[in-house]
C-alpha cells in the first residue's frame, strides 16, 4: 500500500515547499530558502547517525513526508510529520505513523512528538494513539501508546 523511503538530493525542494507551508506550527518558524535547504542537507543531515527523514511513497507519488531522531537507545522522537495536500489519500499517513510506532513498541522502544500547544494536529496525535506524557508552557510531549 506505500513504501517509506528515506530522503535524498533529489527531495529538498519538495520538503522546503512543504515545510514552508506548515512552518507557523514548528518550533523553527523562519522560511527556508534554496540555498539554507541545501546547507541543512549538506552540513547537518548527512552529516549525522541519529536522525533520519522519510517520505511515504504511494502509486509513485509523495503523499507525506516525516523524520526521527533516535534520542537514545531506545526514545525515537518523530518531527515534521507533514502531509503532502495535493497528494493526500485519506488514511494513509495516520496508517504508516501507526505502523512507524507500533513496529518500534515492539521492539521496545518509545516513540514521542514534541507538539506545540497551538498546533491543531494534536487532536490528530490522538486519533493516531498519542497520549500526553508531559507538558510545558508552550508545547506538549506526546508518547505513542500502543494498545
Amino acid at each position: 500500500m506505500y513504501e517509506l523511503v528515506e530522503i535524498d538530493r533529489n527531495d529538498l525542494e519538495l520538503l522546503r515547499i512543504i515545510k514552508n507551508s506548515y512552518r507557523r506550527y514548528f518550533f523553527d518558524k523562519r522560511k527556508i530558502n534554496k540555498a539554507r535547504q541545501i546547507l541543512w542537507y549538506d552540513d547537518k543531515y548527512t552529516q549525522s547517525s541519529d536522525q533520519t527523514i522519510y517520505k511515504i511513497i504511494v502509486n509513485g507519488k509523495v503523499c507525506g513526508v516525516f523524520g526521527v531522531y533516535e534520542r537514545s537507545e531506545n526514545r525515537l522522537e518523530l518531527f515534521n510529520l507533514i502531509v503532502v495536500r495535493k497528494n493526500r489519500i485519506k488514511g494513509v499517513f495516520s496508517k504508516v505513523i501507526r505502523d512507524f510506532c507500533s513496529d518500534h513498541s515492539s521492539k521496545g522502544k518509545i516513540c514521542f512528538v514534541n507538539v506545540l500547544k497551538l498546533n491543531p494536529a494534536i487532536r490528530w496525535y490522538m486519533f493516531v494513539g498519542f497520549i500526553v506524557s508531559s507538558q510545558n508552557d508552550n508545547f506538549l510531549e506526546l508518547e505513542y501508546k500502543n494498545d
